[in-house]
């Protein structure tokens, strides 16, 4: 019951880490918002010209998040579906003492929020695995995935098409996972041991669109923009997040997809149904 003795002492604290940008994410038509990896200097992080887009965008106006690590970029004018812009920021520096100054970067974004893209790939001899910024790995993310795919052969027993988080196994392991699989008798979802089974087939001989969508609280799985499994269901946040396509299955690692995919997307948010088969009416796939 007897309190010990009080120690006393000034601990000095040299920081030299400069910021970097975590995330570019869009929040409507004319806002960015850039995620950081450490409190900014008000003063350099609000100043426009250390914010330059191209093509350009002009800037309106620069806000802090009440814990100052993003950036909140309002544009005068709406950004442009479709284009691809780079953000070129330098100037802006930590809260330290020392304010620690930024590296300059060239950070690219879109209206669209797609944080991943693949154009094309054949399968398996073009397996991709990457770890791109931002992409939506905590509990609660929203997100979508969509891609075309063709193949001329069954597929084999328990494939992973395409998708991100670190993978598991069977038995439970990699719970954060989110995959689009393909099975001899089914397209279905794959994370932490769970499968989402939609009794659709994949077709041979044709492209066609597969989607998965999350809007936190439930999952989707579209065909050819139409809706073929759904569940509710919620995701571990992913320690290791990274995109692979064409990888082996993490069952037996000795089961490949034999095919051809393109125009795979991860975007943040979950697209709705009529927004998904909107996508596939504007996109429809070449025979």
């Amino acid at each position: 019951g007897q309190l010990g003795p009080i120690a006393r002492g000034v601990v000095h604290i040299h920081d030299t880490t400069a910021p970097h940008v975590l995330s570019a994410l869009t929040d409507g038509p004319s806002t960015l918002n850039l995620a950081f990896s450490e409190p900014l200097d008000v003063a350099t992080a609000t100043d426009p010209a250390n914010y330059v887009v191209a093509p350009a965008a002009p800037v309106k106006t620069i806000t802090l998040s009440p814990d100052h690590t993003v950036a909140v970029v309002s544009f005068a004018a709406p950004l442009t579906e479709g284009t691809s812009y780079t953000a070129a920021l330098k100037g802006i520096k930590d809260a330290s003492p020392d304010g620690n100054p930024i590296a300059a970067v060239m950070q690219p974004f879109n209206a669209e929020n797609i944080v991943y893209t693949l154009a094309s790939a054949t399968l398996p001899k073009d397996a991709v695995k990457a770890s791109p910024l931002g992409l939506p790995v905590l509990k609660r993310d929203s997100w979508t995935m969509n891609l075309l795919v063709k193949t001329d052969a069954k597929p084999d027993h328990r494939v992973v098409l395409a998708g991100f988080g670190k993978p598991g196994d069977a038995q439970g392991a990699g719970a954060g996972t989110r995959y689009i699989a393909v099975f001899p008798e089914d397209i279905e979802f794959w994370y932490g041991g769970k499968n989402l089974k939609t009794n659709s087939p994949l077709d041979l001989g044709r492209w066609q669109m597969l989607t998965a969508t999350y809007n936190g609280d439930s999952l989707a799985l579209y065909k050819d923009g139409e809706p073929i499994g759904k569940e509710r269901t919620g995701f571990d946040a992913d320690a290791a997040p990274f995109v692979t396509v064409g990888a082996s299955d993490p069952w037996e690692h000795a089961h490949t997809f034999a095919g051809e995919v393109k125009h795979f997307t991860i975007r943040r948010g979950a697209l709705s149904d009529k927004e998904v088969r909107k996508l596939f009416e504007d996109n429809p796939p070449s025979p």
